[in-house]
């Protein structure tokens, strides 16, 4: 299964990143992006993947239809969206028929490191803390476990 992975160049997409690649290997490639052009950077970039998985990019309302349609049911690619920015505007991201691993008091790094937990080291788990640390999203139950551990 070949999987892109788009993600925001800032920290916690960078570490979102590393942790799917941790658990995807080399099926995986990155492609570094921002909201507004997520939309154009899947329509360019998006070939032969069958799996597209997104991290700590807030979706463009004007684009997330666009986004939807041409990479899922034009293409045959699925799509797994993790992050904790706010839905768009008057938009529910679970009617979309993608995996949405979403929740607004946890970083995408932990969010990231929950969903792929089976299929990384535990060790991984500093890499997602260390960032929840850096973003103030440090005191959530997953984050306070891990650090006990």
């Amino acid at each position: 299964m070949n999987t892109l992975i788009f993600t925001h160049g800032v920290a916690d997409g960078i570490v979102s990143a590393a942790i799917s690649l941790a658990a995807l290997g080399n099926e995986a490639k990155v492609f570094f992006t921002h909201p507004a052009g997520l939309y154009e950077d899947m329509l360019h970039n998006v070939r032969c993947e069958n799996k597209v998985v997104i991290v700590d990019i807030a979706l463009n309302e004007a684009h997330l239809k666009e986004l939807h349609i041409s990479s899922k049911s034009k293409r045959g690619v699925d799509i797994v969206y993790i992050d904790h920015h706010p839905e768009p505007l008057g938009i529910k991201l679970n009617e979309f028929p993608m995996t949405t691993i979403h929740n607004l008091n946890s970083s995408s790094s932990e969010l990231t490191f929950r969903y792929f937990e089976n299929k990384l080291d535990e060790d991984v788990s500093r890499v997602a803390i260390y960032e929840a640390i850096s973003d103030y999203l440090d005191v959530t139950p997953w984050v306070k476990r891990a650090l006990k551990d």
